[in-house]
């Protein structure tokens, strides 16, 4: 059978590589220097229709014990 009919979009793969691409983020997070200062933020914001929002939900679950102001994910419009 032909693997492109049945997942056209790779999701196997994706899933597969997700362990991968979590080691990956993380590297890229080690060396990743913010420009500007945000300490003064009142709030976050992550906007994210569907799967785009699931970056939201593992930053918010990680970071819980360390957030000093309200983190809200929004799915809506």
């Amino acid at each position: 059978m032909d693997k492109s009919k049945i997942d056209p979009q790779d999701m196997f793969g994706a899933i597969y590589r997700f362990t991968d691409q979590i080691k990956e983020a993380i590297t890229i997070g080690e060396h990743f220097n913010l420009r500007n200062d945000y300490s003064s933020c009142t709030n976050i914001v992550v906007a994210g229709m569907g799967g785009s929002a699931i970056g939201g939900d593992i930053v918010k679950t990680i970071a819980q014990n360390e957030l000093t102001v309200p983190f809200y994910i929004n799915r809506n419009y």
